[in-house]
């Protein structure tokens, strides 16, 4: 486990100002316990036992505080709703000799791949892609 660095800008981040102040303390938390690459396991519970071990916050308020994260696009889950990612932690995180992640993060599927009539586009499949990438 890596010390993480806050920088200052956090503090005042348009996405982060919307959160709660336990909000907030749950997405640094969440940068204390992802890996190199920003992934960990998605467990609502596990994350109150990592981050408030013995403070009075319902595993709702955790999952609440998820669910308002993806929506302001600061995490996404993965397709199988097993992973959270934190999104662009690459610009938040500089890692030197970064450990390769245990995990695989399959990109779940959004409004954006679905066309108007809510059937999956193929271009849209993170299957396609990783075929794409094969090639």
């Amino acid at each position: 486990m890596r010390n993480r660095i806050l920088k200052k800008e956090f503090w005042c981040d348009e996405k982060i100002i919307e959160l709660t102040p336990v909000e907030r303390l749950l997405f640094l938390g969440m940068t204390n316990f992802s890996d190199d690459t920003g992934i960990q396991i998605y467990s609502a519970k596990g994350l109150k036992a990592k981050i408030f071990p013995v403070d009075s916050i319902s595993v709702g308020v955790i999952e609440n505080g998820l669910s308002k994260m993806e929506q302001l696009g600061l995490i996404e889950f993965g397709n199988d709703n097993t992973l959270i990612r934190i999104t662009n932690w690459d610009l938040h995180q500089k890692i030197n000799r970064p450990y390769p992640s245990k995990y695989e993060f399959v990109e779940g599927f959004n409004e954006h791949s679905m066309n108007s009539v809510g059937i999956l586009r193929d271009d849209s499949s993170p299957n396609k892609k990783k075929k794409d990438m094969q090639r």
